[in-house]
């Protein structure tokens, strides 16, 4: 329990706030369930996720899970999925979805990010990957222990979220190619890293969920596929949210600040203006507008209209089309990735069926 505390004083193992998955408000997308279906006939076609087929995915692929001792084992026999990468624009929830995560399953939250171990374990770096691990996994009885019949008690779940995780599989820089620095990299808990997760069974209930928004930056690393694309590894697109997301969010985002909008409130004209935005960019609209001061106007009858918030996001920038180029052309390659592997599988099985 000593490196528990430890963890928790350096602010490695935090409290995670609560966080549903409910919260993590949006649509289906009909055209998109068009395109899919169409995609039977046209493989090239490409179509983005709905908010809530992403919510739908995060349950299913992290939350089932890490929530049940035994769902692991019987969905994924042969395989140890623990790891997803959660990549999209800033501000869409990908932070959001991994607190949920740990939040729904009642998991320990360890936060390997830079920005978080920085100026941490200095020149110990594999010690405080090893003691993140030790007490994810929880540590086994020893054989003194056992022969004085001490009971194994049940470990929580444990989620490692690592955010800004392209920094950590960037490449050593050469000598004179930057600035003299105190400080390590972030890429100094790797090696030790992938031992460790290298080592986790079926049986242990550890989920590393890593968010990025360059993960075009780290595709050709080795340890980087062998995260995320081998061994049931996931990746997962979270998009911006389109029109029919976008009323769902201005409304939950509104109430949330304890108003009730009436149903002359055009949240149509509100969706369609910030189409490009994310809902982070929209939280802060709604917090620019919704101040304590105006709550107490509208206790006194005075109602919001569209107008207040259109003011509010002349000042908030959507997300460009030339990023959005990038995160397709990353899912582009990885999905005729995906595809070359299962036709090789199915040739192989085919080949197989001839011999015999």
């Amino acid at each position: 329990m000593t490196i528990y505390y430890e963890l928790v004083d350096l602010g490695i193992c935090k409290k995670c706030p609560k966080v549903h998955l409910k919260d993590f408000v949006g649509d289906y997308s009909y055209l998109g369930k068009a395109m899919e279906i169409a995609k039977e006939s046209q493989p090239n076609i490409l179509c983005d996720p709905s908010y809530m087929d992403t919510r739908q995915l995060v349950l299913e692929y992290a939350i089932l899970q890490l929530g049940g001792e035994q769902v692991m084992k019987m969905l994924y026999k042969g395989a140890s999925r623990h790891s997803m990468l959660l990549f999209g624009p800033p501000g869409v929830g990908k932070t959001s979805l991994v607190q949920a995560v740990a939040h729904e399953t009642a998991s320990y939250y360890f936060d390997l990010s830079p920005a978080n171990i920085l100026r941490k374990y200095h020149g110990k770096a594999a010690a405080m990957v090893d003691n993140v691990f030790e007490v994810a996994k929880g540590r086994p009885l020893t054989e003194e222990e056992i022969a004085a019949g001490a009971v194994q008690q049940k470990q929580p779940p444990a989620v490692i979220y690592i955010d800004e995780i392209e920094k950590v599989f960037e490449k050593k820089k050469k000598k004179g190619m930057s600035a003299p620095s105190s400080e390590e990299p972030p890429a100094r808990i790797l090696k030790q890293f992938m031992k460790q997760y290298k080592k986790l069974t079926t049986d242990d209930r550890v989920m590393v969920i890593g968010c990025s928004t360059k993960p075009w930056e780290c595709e050709k690393n080795k340890d980087f596929k062998t995260l995320f694309t081998k061994g049931g590894g996931k990746m997962l697109y979270v998009p911006r949210p389109d029109y029919s997301s976008m009323q769902m969010i201005w409304k939950a985002l509104v109430q949330r600040r304890g108003v009730k909008l009436p149903q002359s409130f055009d949240l149509q004209t509100l969706a369609h203006l910030s189409q490009g935005m994310t809902a982070g960019r929209v939280n802060a609209v709604v917090n620019d507008v919704v101040t304590d001061w105006r709550l107490q106007k509208v206790a006194r009858g005075h109602n919001l209209h569209a107008g207040e918030f259109i003011q509010a996001m002349a000042r908030q920038r959507a997300v460009s089309t030339d990023d959005i180029a990038l995160f397709e052309k990353f899912r582009e390659k990885f999905s005729a990735k995906k595809e070359k592997k299962a036709k090789k599988k199915k040739g192989k099985g085919g080949k197989k069926k001839k011999k015999k």
